[in-house]
């Protein structure tokens, strides 16, 4: 199989660490190596990250350039920005579209970006973006069909 390599990208607080901890399981669980890596923890506002990479190849949770296979947004502008960081042919963004305002938009008056928009100048760069409805509920209730979506599309 070949190397898998995803980042997940979230805001302070939400369940960052657990959705790559579930993907490292469930690699594991079908006998491929994994490395895992995550950020040091957030201050409120401030993007939070994890490295998941399983398949040949998978001792390190560096991902190189242009090698990234996936991008997990559990709040849609950071999982933007990290699709663009990460960007290569054939890049899945799988995007929640809980919107946390950052402190641009809080207190520097900012506007948050149109995600519509966004999504779609991703996809005609040749990114694959799936959408995770979050509407009504919260960010713990939707890691299993985040973890869900990304096996039966990564693994």
């Amino acid at each position: 199989m070949k190397s898998v390599q995803i980042v997940v990208a979230g805001v302070a607080d939400q369940p960052v660490y657990e959705i790559a901890s579930r993907l490292a399981e469930k690699a594991m669980g079908r006998g491929l190596d994994v490395a895992v890596s995550g950020s040091p923890e957030a201050r409120a506002g401030k993007g939070v990250t994890a490295v998941v990479r399983w398949g040949q190849g998978a001792l390190s949770p560096l991902v190189g350039r242009g090698r990234c296979t996936a991008v997990i947004g559990l709040e849609a502008l950071e999982g933007v920005r990290q699709a663009v960081a990460h960007y290569s042919p054939g890049l899945t963004l799988i995007l929640s579209t809980r919107q946390i305002p950052p402190t641009s938009v809080l207190h520097k008056g900012k506007r948050y970006p149109d995600m519509r928009e966004a999504t779609r100048e991703l996809e005609t760069a040749g990114i694959r973006v799936i959408s995770i409805d979050a509407a009504g509920r919260s960010d713990m209730e939707l890691v299993p069909e985040i973890v869900e979506v990304a096996v039966s599309v990564l693994l």
